[in-house]
């Protein structure tokens, strides 16, 4: 006989085991055991296979168990518990770092790919995983900057700061899945790996001498002028300049706009603010037909591609990449007159570090004196379609590094460097670069800028006096 309980809406027959229900199509276990109500959704299964699952269940109870928490421990996987810990991070943490966190957690599943070949039970994961996760990833060859289509510079293994830093991560997702119970201890809890030295981290460093700087800026201007770039695209000259008399960061840079350009007061703002990216993009001749059986009696406001079919036979065509940037765009950016697209989109951006204000040097005043008459757009390095800059300054680096007969790994972030290192040898004293760097510790400028002996031997004259 089939009762309905009008508390769960559950179904059960007589005949069944003690705790199994039935809602609609989807099997249950439900029992309440010392006040406490153990509850576990099976789902649509054969009804023989609830039974006997039941049958184990309720064996589990008179033996003093909990069969649904243990059950739980051993289906959840590393993969469906990460992704629930980053979705909980995200709604606390600043995007980049949710970024890095994210990384970490990706890294940790190819590892698991590799040597499990299969969805992982977090319950299952030892020590063992640990040290193999970080001896994987020591030796494993990987592209730097993830750069995967590139042939050079393979590098064997990540650098010991990114290793110490997803380690870090790991060892705090496992902590809380120590405290839901999903497995008795933490795998990292044993396996720490040092954190580098700030020595270890300056020796990595290629701040370019003054040599290697004009030879830098002369292969930047030789590539503006024979390596077939766009002219509509900031300059490589310019943007190295820039880089090396301003200190700034890669995304500082890229989303560095005119309001942020303070003319009276000579300064440039590095802040947190809302940035609005239009961009306008031709429509190649070709697809021209199929755009406008798209847009044909549809309202303005509807989403251009209604299918990921559609989405899919224009990627590679217009000139945007994201697939997200493509879902984005609406009927009404279609312009069909002009052949273009124009998209906006607007983001709220951060500064990786301290927000401040960098003063200009006469050098950065006349090269934004001279980018400003023929701006079109409130990006200072614009891309050619009006959004920010999208130059690849990776390779552009790497490049213009070749020309220059620079030897060594030469990365974008060594421009920086060389802004420290240049104010160094100026004798600017240490708490100023500090300021100008905009960082929040003495010790991060002490990387770029250490302590010179020749220096303090001049310094330590001024007590003969």
């Amino acid at each position: 006989m089939i009762s309905e309980s009008a508390t769960f809406r559950d179904e059960r027959d007589s005949a069944w085991p003690k705790g199994l229900y039935r809602r609609e199509n989807s099997y249950r276990f439900r029992r309440t055991v010392g006040g406490k109500l153990l509850l576990e959704v099976f789902g649509d299964i054969p009804q023989c296979d609830a039974i006997r699952r039941v049958h184990r269940y309720n064996l589990d109870v008179e033996e003093g168990r909990n069969p649904v928490d243990d059950a739980k421990r051993t289906s959840t996987t590393f993969e469906q518990f990460a992704e629930e810990w980053l979705s909980n991070k995200s709604t606390t943490m600043r995007r980049k770092s949710h970024a890095r966190y994210r990384e970490a957690v990706t890294h940790f599943k190819r590892f698991l790919a590799v040597s499990r070949g299969e969805a992982t039970a977090i319950s299952k994961l030892s020590d063992a995983d640990a040290i193999g996760y970080v001896h994987y990833r020591q030796t494993t060859p990987i592209m730097p900057n993830g750069k995967a289509h590139l042939t050079q510079a393979l590098r064997q293994g990540a650098a010991p700061k990114t290793i110490h830093s997803e380690t870090t991560t790991l060892r705090q997702l496992f902590r809380m899945a120590v405290r839901r119970g999903l497995l008795a201890r933490n795998p990292f809890d044993e396996v720490k790996v040092a954190k580098p030295k700030r020595q270890d981290v300056a020796a990595k460093h290629h701040p370019l001498t003054e040599a290697e700087e004009v030879a830098l800026l002369n292969a930047a201007s030789e590539m503006d002028k024979t390596g077939g770039w766009s002219s509509e695209n900031a300059s490589f000259y310019d943007v190295f300049l820039f880089f090396l008399k301003t200190g700034l960061r890669e995304n500082e840079l890229r989303l560095l706009e005119w309001t942020d350009v303070d003319w009276d007061r000579g300064l440039l703002h590095v802040r947190e603010k809302d940035v609005t990216e239009t961009r306008t993009i031709d429509v190649p001749p070709s697809v021209v037909d199929r755009l406008k059986r798209l847009v044909t009696e549809r309202e303005p406001d509807v989403p251009l591609f209604q299918t990921e079919d559609e989405l899919a036979s224009f990627l590679g065509v217009l000139a945007i990449r994201e697939r997200d940037a493509l879902r984005g765009i609406v009927v009404g950016d279609v312009d069909l007159a002009k052949l273009t697209i124009t998209t906006t989109r607007t983001f709220k951006w951060k500064p990786k570090a301290t927000q401040g204000d960098v003063p200009m040097c006469k050098i950065v005043r006349k090269m934004l004196t001279r980018l400003q008459k023929t701006k079109r757009s409130n990006f200072v390095f614009a891309h050619r379609d009006g959004g920010s800059c999208r130059l690849q300054l990776w390779e552009m680096v790497k490049e213009a590094q070749k020309r220059a007969g620079i030897s060594g790994n030469l990365r974008l972030h060594d421009l920086r460097h060389t802004f420290a290192v240049r104010l160094r040898q100026r004798k600017t004293p240490l708490e100023v670069i500090m300021g100008l760097m905009r960082h929040s510790d003495i010790k991060e400028t002490l990387i770029y800028a250490p302590y010179n002996l020749d220096e303090g031997r001049v310094a330590i004259t001024v007590l003969d006096k």
